[in-house]
């Protein structure tokens, strides 16, 4: 392809700077430069000395209301049924023939 092999079209990661001449942007990341104290660690930190621990309330328990039956007397009819009556219709007639086997009016004829 263009007269080139793999390895000449391959580009280091050193090579990828832009030919502008501008470098990449400087790391945002803080320099690692820990400070190490000659005083031995306790194990209290800022946390810990701040830290107030709250006493944890105990949890209400209610009492499950009882089931108690309606006092209301029964009908006997659902709100589908109360607001949508039986409707007066007529049957459709059916055109199809009826469902009966073909059956001859004349006598059957045995061979003598």
């Amino acid at each position: 392809m263009h007269g080139r092999t793999p390895r000449e079209s391959f580009k280091p990661v050193e090579n990828t700077i832009k030919s502008d001449g501008h470098l990449p942007r400087e790391s945002f990341k803080p320099v690692e430069n820990t400070i190490k104290s000659d005083a031995p660690f306790e194990g209290m930190t800022e946390a810990r000395k701040s830290y107030i621990q709250h006493p944890v309330p105990r949890r209400e328990t209610r009492e499950k209301p009882v089931w108690e039956p309606n006092t209301a007397p029964m009908d006997g009819w659902s709100t589908s049924r109360k607001d949508y009556g039986p409707k007066e219709g007529i049957k459709q007639v059916s055109y199809k023939p009826e469902a009966v086997a073909f059956r001859s009016t004349q006598p059957a004829l045995l061979a003598e």
